[in-house]
C-alpha cells in the first residue's frame, strides 16, 4: 500500500498489464475506489506533474491492484490517492512477495533503466516504465520535436524563458509562408475601406444587398474575409503539443526566467495574493495572463481591419474580443512558460502585420493613383 498527498502534486494513477503495449489510467467510481481483479500487472503508478511512484512486482505477476482517492477538500486538508498491491489467498505455509518500487522524476532517460537488466541495479526488463509520461498521444511526435528544439536553445544560452523565445521565433519563420497569405489578404482588406465605406453608405438600409455587394468585391479583388485567422488555426496543433510539453517538462520544474516577476516558468507568474478568492480566477493575480489577452486583442484588431456586415460581423466581434476573453480565463492558471511562448508570438505577429499594412497601403494607394492618371489620360484622347 502506498499513500500520497494528492491536490496538485499527485493526481492519477495509471497500470500496465502483462503482454500489453500500452498503460491504462485508472477510472474511479463515485465512492473513489479502482479495482482491477482480472488481470496480471507489470506495474501500477501514482504519478504527479513531475515524479512518479511505481510499484513493481517482482516474484509474480498473479497480483490484483486497487486504489483510492478522496475527492474533496475539508478544511485546507488536501486530497488523498493510495494504491494497493495484494494476492489471493494460498493454502501454502510460507509466502514470499518481492517488489521493486521506482520514487524519482518523470525523465524517459531514466525511466528507460529498467527495459534492460544491466542499466538498473535490480536487474529488471522489459518495463517499459516511460509509458508512464503522459503525452498529447497523436501530438506525442511533435512534443518530442519541440523538446528536442527547446533543449538545444537551452545549452546555447542557459535560460529556458530565452529557449521559449528563441524556440517561438523559430516556429514563426516556420509559419512564415502561411502566415503571409494572411497578412497580404489583411493588408489588402484595410487598402480598400474607402470603398467598403461606400459600399456600407450606399446600402445603409438593404443588408442583403450590401453582403452581395460585399462578396463580389471581395471575388473581384481576391481576398477572403477570413483569412488573417488561417495562421492562428494552423498554430493550434504546435500549441497543443507545447502545452503538453511545459505542463511536464521536468526541467523546467523551478526554472527562472526573469527574477522577482516569473521565478518558475512551470507555474503562474503570482504577482500579488489576496486574502480573498476571486470567482473563476482564485486568490492570487498573475500577470502575463493579462498582457497575453491584450496582445491577443490588439494582435486581432489589427489582423481584422476588413469591415463586414450581417453573421460575419458578429464572427469577427467575437473573434477580436471574445475568443481572447475565453482564452484569457482558460489559460490565466497556465505555466509561465506557456504564456511567454504565446505572448511573444503575438508580439511578433503585431510587429509584421503593422509592417504589412503600411507596405500594402502605399501599394494600393499607388495602384489607384496610377487607374486615376490613366482614366485622365482616357478623357482626353476622347475628347480630341
Amino acid at each position: 500500500e502506498f499513500t500520497a498527498l494528492s491536490n496538485y502534486d499527485y493526481r492519477r494513477v495509471s497500470y500496465k498489464l502483462e503482454n500489453k503495449n500500452n498503460k491504462k489510467v485508472a477510472s474511479f467510481n463515485k465512492s473513489g475506489e479502482f479495482t482491477n481483479d482480472d488481470d496480471l500487472i507489470d506495474w501500477i503508478a501514482l504519478s504527479s506533474k513531475y515524479f512518479t511512484i511505481v510499484g513493481i512486482p517482482v516474484t509474480s505477476n498473479d497480483y490484483k491492484i486497487a486504489a483510492t482517492q478522496k475527492t474533496g477538500l475539508s478544511s485546507g486538508v488536501p486530497q488523498e490517492n493510495a494504491f494497493f498491491i495484494s494476492r489471493p489467498a494460498t493454502s501454502s505455509n510460507q509466502v514470499t512477495d518481492v517488489f521493486s518500487f521506482y520514487c524519482g522524476p518523470q525523465l524517459s532517460s531514466t525511466l528507460n533503466r529498467y527495459d534492460i537488466a544491466n542499466d538498473n541495479v535490480f536487474g529488471l526488463t522489459e518495463l517499459h516504465l516511460k509509458k508512464v509520461l503522459d503525452s498529447s498521444s497523436w501530438l506525442g511526435w511533435l512534443e518530442t520535436i519541440l523538446k528536442w528544439i527547446l533543449s538545444f536553445f537551452y545549452r546555447l544560452i542557459p535560460n529556458y524563458g530565452v529557449a521559449i523565445i528563441l524556440l517561438t521565433i523559430l516556429i514563426k519563420l516556420f509559419l512564415q509562408p502561411i502566415s503571409k497569405k494572411g497578412m497580404d489578404s489583411t493588408a489588402k482588406m484595410s487598402a480598400m475601406q474607402p470603398k467598403m465605406q461606400e459600399l456600407q453608405t450606399r446600402y445603409k438600409d438593404q443588408p442583403e444587398e450590401l453582403n452581395k455587394a460585399m462578396a463580389k468585391m471581395y471575388k473581384e479583388e481576391g481576398i477572403n474575409p477570413m483569412g488573417s485567422c488561417l495562421p492562428m488555426l494552423i498554430q493550434f496543433p504546435i500549441f497543443i503539443a507545447l502545452y503538453g510539453l511545459l505542463q511536464k517538462h521536468f526541467e523546467l520544474r523551478g526554472a527562472m526566467f526573469i527574477p522577482g516577476w516569473i521565478p518558475d516558468l512551470s507555474i503562474p507568474d503570482t504577482i500579488m495574493t489576496f486574502s480573498f478568492a476571486i470567482p473563476f480566477l482564485g486568490s492570487q493575480l498573475h500577470l502575463l495572463p493579462l498582457i497575453y489577452t491584450a496582445s491577443m486583442i490588439f494582435s486581432m484588431k489589427i489582423t481584422q481591419t476588413g469591415t463586414t456586415s450581417g453573421q460575419g460581423a458578429g464572427m469577427m466581434k467575437f473573434m477580436t474580443y471574445g475568443m481572447p476573453l475565453m482564452f484569457f480565463f482558460v489559460m490565466y492558471n497556465a505555466p509561465s512558460g506557456l504564456l511567454v511562448y504565446w505572448t511573444v508570438m503575438n508580439f511578433i505577429s503585431i510587429l509584421q502585420q503593422v509592417f504589412v499594412n503600411r507596405k500594402k497601403k502605399v501599394q494600393y494607394e499607388t495602384e489607384q493613383i496610377a487607374k486615376i492618371e490613366e482614366q485622365k489620360k482616357v478623357r482626353k484622347f476622347k475628347k480630341k
